[in-house]
């Protein structure tokens, strides 16, 4: 019991935390590209990323929530519900998504607060313009993930967190030495990566036969206030957890803000060390979740939380 327990979060986890692993990877991709731009470029994408990232937790901590309920109709068994509460959780993901839009297209004001030097912040503005570009895309795939690993399938984050790599290396390098974009075209590179990773979930989820039941794509549900209201009720403590834990590990490079290029660098770097470590327990917590959501739909509730204490 203890060892086949063990095995499923296991075998769920790994998906997910290479998915989760990406962003770390796509972040120190962009942290070897902007130093090669120089540390001018490296120092104002690290402001940059500081700067926005933990506000993305939030919106993304919420939405995690998807994947419990999910997980909890797929148990029950209750397919229709779960294309429903999908719909919602788009929804919420856009208005999440379009919030951010604003605040990084008005960041150019805030950014004056944080460094004085006039070309960190072209630099740091410029990358939160371009990024714009690429949010509805993140939000939309991040909901059509957490919907596939509600229903025990992910593989997919797995191969949509390799695929975004290998997009996002070879445009990096077309932006940021070809055209000439800087620090930028990092955020370019990464906008237009996170176009074709929501059109290659879009396409994997509507032709796989896994997925034919649900039916998502063929006609969106109305708003549920209620179900939102829910959905965040449950989401947002997580996000807000999210977004604590972030801005801690980011505000050395906020605090760092005054200080020259090679230390505002140097700290970017390490960063990425620390966010991987963070993504390990994350995808085994989200594992864990969807087995127990799972268990929990089917009123399976002994072994629902004999999985919980096990995870733990």
């Amino acid at each position: 019991m203890y060892l086949k327990t063990i095995k499923q979060i296991s075998m769920l986890s790994l998906p997910i935390f290479i998915g989760n692993l990406s962003p770390v990877l796509n972040s120190f991709v962009d942290t070897i590209f902007a130093s090669k731009a120089g540390l001018d470029e490296l120092a104002g994408v690290a402001i940059a990323v500081a700067f926005w990232v933990p506000f993305l937790t939030i919106g993304f901590g919420t939405l995690m929530a998807l994947i419990a309920d999910v997980s909890q109709k797929f148990g029950a068994k209750q397919y229709k519900t779960i294309t429903h509460i999908t719909h919602q959780g788009l929804y919420l993901g856009l208005v999440f998504a379009l919030t951010i839009i604003i605040f990084l297209c008005n960041s150019d004001l805030l950014l004056l607060y944080f460094n004085d030097d006039e070309k960190l912040q072209s630099i740091a503005y410029d990358y939160l313009f371009y990024m714009s570009f690429g949010i509805v895309p993140l939000f939309l795939s991040f909901v059509l993930a957490n919907y596939s690993a509600g229903l025990g399938q992910t593989k997919i984050q797995a191969l949509i967190g390799i695929l975004a790599v290998l997009i996002n290396v070879p445009l990096n390098y077309v932006f940021v030495f070809i055209l000439e974009y800087g620090g930028a075209g990092c955020a370019i590179a990464t906008a237009l990566t996170n176009c074709l990773i929501c059109l290659f979930i879009f396409v994997y989820i509507k032709t796989h036969k896994f997925y034919k039941p649900y039916n998502i794509f063929v006609q969106l549900s109305s708003i549920d206030w209620h179900y939102m209201n829910h959905l965040i009720s449950i989401g947002l403590p997580i996000g807000c957890m999210l977004f604590i834990e972030t801005s801690l590990l980011l505000s050395s490079t906020i605090m760092m803000a005054q200080l020259d290029t090679v230390q505002i660098a140097a700290n970017q770097i390490v960063l990425n060390i620390e966010f991987l470590a963070h993504n390990i327990s994350l995808g085994f917590a989200s594992a864990a979740a969807i087995i127990i959501g799972q268990l929990i739909g089917a009123k399976k509730f002994k072994q629902a939380r004999f999985t919980a204490y096990l995870a733990l």
